[in-house]
């Protein structure tokens, strides 16, 4: 018998007792979710089929300055004549992969992070805390202005610095989680059969906190979207003229919006669906995949 085999009736029945309803029935249950996942799906793929479906180039005049929705321009055109349809079709290629992007490597690197301070715990572990609480200090918004305005305004900078800044918050959940793990029967069970200290946190520990880290990932993308909205909003994301959400509700949308309000109207509505579909997801996977929230329903 391996040590996996061994430990695994261990980690079953170190859980504590509940109703057993598997994810595939549970969201069935969960309509909203579901609704909002296809249409998750369906501005990725409207984002990746940009190219094709636009009616327009995003940055090439297609039509007269300040134009009133019509048939040839259903969104009106902004000030240089450009088709705002177009702007916000391919806006959701800067706002998704930006978010998306951003999201997976402070993930990656806050949940390593995470494992390692919470298995060893000691001085690292207090260090760690520390530094944490210095970086959560600061508000999020000021974090990346800051750390754009000091390497470069582009979208990779912007990637980058979203991605940093939302290091600390998945480290101190995972931390916790850890902390609360290392204790269970299962993981003493393990290093009693001889499991390393490596072995022990990817074999067993971390599948059993995997689900929310994925939820954790989920709540992280539509937060990650807002701050590429809004460094692109104050000039530090996306440089003109590339087609962005937040750089398209900057100025000219808001000196114009009397005049032709669909400027502002058509990336904030775009804004809006994508950010409560992706909260509204969220919700449903924490409460599919979390073993306390699966029994409630």
């Amino acid at each position: 018998m391996t040590i996996d085999a061994a430990v695994a009736p261990l980690a079953v029945a170190d859980e504590p007792l509940r109703v057993r309803t598997g994810p595939v029935r549970s969201l069935r249950r969960h309509v909203v979710g579901v609704v909002s996942a296809a249409v998750i799906a369906a501005l990725i793929l409207i984002a990746l089929a940009a190219p094709w479906i636009a009616p327009y180039s995003p940055t090439a005049p297609a039509g007269v300055a300040l134009e009133d929705p019509s048939w040839q321009h259903p969104f009106g055109t902004d000030r240089f004549g450009r088709d705002v349809l177009s702007r916000v079709i391919y806006g959701a290629r800067v706002s998704l992969g930006v978010a998306v992007a951003a999201v997976v490597m402070g993930t990656a690197l806050g949940a390593a992070a995470g494992l390692a301070s919470g298995y060893v715990g000691g001085r690292q572990d207090r260090i760690n805390q520390l530094l944490l609480d210095i970086g959560l200090a600061f508000p999020g918004i000021v974090a990346l202005m800051v750390i754009v305005a000091a390497f470069g305004r582009s979208l990779t900078i912007a990637t980058v610095a979203i991605g940093v800044t939302s290091v600390p918050v998945v480290m101190r959940v995972v931390r916790g989680s850890v902390i609360s793990e290392k204790e269970a029967l299962y993981v003493e069970a393990a290093r009693a059969l001889g499991s390393t200290d490596t072995r022990v946190v990817l074999r067993h520990i971390l599948p059993n906190i995997s689900a929310l880290i994925i939820v954790l990932a989920s709540a992280l993308v539509p937060a990650a979207i807002l701050q590429e909205a809004t460094l692109s909003f104050f000039g530090f994301g996306a440089r003109p003229p590339t087609a962005s959400w937040g750089a398209d509700l900057s100025k000219d949308a808001r000196l114009y919006f009397e005049v032709q309000p669909w400027m502002a109207l058509a990336p904030g509505l775009a804004l809006s669906i994508t950010v409560l579909a992706f909260n509204l997801l969220g919700d449903t996977l924490r409460d599919v995949l979390d073993p306390r929230m699966r029994g409630r329903r």
